[in-house]
């Protein structure tokens, strides 16, 4: 069992038991008495302390490898798939945060939320300050509309990486969501004081201007963010929205087919590209 000692056939021990795979029979894995050999006597070290300097050291080899699997799989929507690659990570390293932060998106992903928050403030237990880890769980925590402690994984994060831009775009997000609009363009102004061309940024503050009815800075704002971030579906709806809005109905005509061509399935840009073809006959 983990912990115990693996022994050859002499009864030598050889190493300490540390996983058990448990996809596999019998498939365990040990660190070697090579390495064990190396430990020294020394003063005794709280279990805090060596928790954070665990959390420090770099992973065993094969779970940089195995995170990065998750998140592609992720990507692709594959949220069962990722949950193998994070579960065989945490298998190597069962205190790693970056493993339990991805295990939380994965079961969001697959609808178990409950579990998706375990995971999440298990991450949070073991990267307090670790500012990515932070904002990945507030966000999931926003998904979850626990607000309060959405804010709170934000502002820690800031804390931590005071310039640390996906947190200050994430509040935006979360207070535009809540109708605090005021404070929404705060966090997305400051994150443009640190990345002028950051689109989600633009983006972000764009809708807060056309929420207001400040219909010509808005479309100067999607225009910005189409430019530093060309053809993306979000940016373009947003960017025609604002030119029918304005009357430019062609512009507003060829920008929704962009945004159509990267996601045909964009609703609100359908609707707005039906309406002006109907207005055109």
């Amino acid at each position: 069992s983990s912990g115990g000692p693996l022994v050859d056939f002499r009864g030598v021990a050889v190493g300490i038991v540390l996983a058990e795979h448990l996809a596999g029979q019998n498939l365990n894995f040990a660190a070697p008495a090579t390495q064990l050999r190396a430990l020294v006597p020394g003063e005794p070290v709280p279990v805090d302390e060596w928790a954070r300097r665990t959390r420090t050291a770099p992973p065993p080899a094969p779970v940089p490898e195995l995170l990065r699997s998750a998140e592609r799989a992720l990507l692709m929507g594959d949220a069962r798939r990722a949950l193998a690659f994070t579960q065989s990570a945490r298998e190597f390293a069962p205190d790693w945060a970056q493993a339990w932060r991805l295990e939380a998106q994965a079961l969001e992903a697959s609808g178990d939320r409950d579990a998706a928050l375990q995971a999440c403030h298990r991450a949070l237990a073991l990267g307090s300050d670790d500012a990515r880890i932070l904002t990945d769980c507030g966000i999931l925590l926003g998904n979850m509309y626990r607000h309060e402690e959405e804010v709170a994984a934000y502002m820690r994060a800031l804390q931590v990486a005071p310039r640390h831009v996906e947190a200050m775009i994430s509040l935006g997000i979360s207070y535009q969501e809540r109708g605090s609009l005021e404070w929404s363009a705060t966090w997305f102004r400051r994150a443009l004081e640190i990345e002028p061309q950051n689109a989600s940024a633009l983006g972000g503050l764009g809708q807060v201007a056309g929420s207001r009815g400040q219909h010509a800075e808005a479309l100067d704002l999607f225009q910005r963010a189409d430019a530093a971030q060309p053809d993306d579906p979000w940016i373009l709806g947003n960017l025609g929205a604002g030119l029918a809005q304005l009357g430019r109905s062609q512009e507003a005509l060829e920008t929704l087919r962009r945004c159509l061509a990267g996601n045909p399935d964009h609703v609100e840009a359908r609707e707005i590209v039906a309406r002006l073809l109907g207005e055109a006959g």
